[in-house]
């Protein structure tokens, strides 16, 4: 990790959050001393690449999107010093259409290849 000046998490969303096994990482990783406290992790970006089944309407009915935005921008990344963090959520992924497949692969695709620009 910190050979990198940049981080991607891919993940399935859960209630709104990563799995757990992630943020058992988060929790283990990004500790005090490590990233945040006396010392801050040194990367420069990171990209929350996630998987929701839902549409998008449902997480911006009640403001879902946003709460997950912030979480992961501001609540984790900000707090440890990565000022550059990017929240993508990609929806309806249960049962999706071939043609959603393609759809759901080109933009992930899209915003890995953009990450650094």
């Amino acid at each position: 990790m910190n050979r990198h000046d940049a981080l991607v998490y891919v993940f399935p969303l859960w209630w709104w959050n990563m799995p757990a096994m992630l943020k058992l990482y988060i929790d283990r990783v990004w500790n005090y001393g490590y990233a945040y406290g006396p010392s801050r992790l040194s990367h420069q970006k990171v990209l929350w690449l996630t998987i929701a089944g839902a549409p998008r309407e449902r997480f911006e009915k009640r403001y879902y999107d946003r709460m997950m935005e912030h979480y992961f921008n501001v609540g984790l990344a900000n707090y440890v010093g990565i000022c550059e963090s990017q929240f993508h959520l990609l929806v309806q992924g249960i049962d999706p259409s071939a043609e959603h497949v393609d759809h759901l692969l080109q933009e992930a695709y899209d915003q890995g290849r953009n990450f650094d620009s």
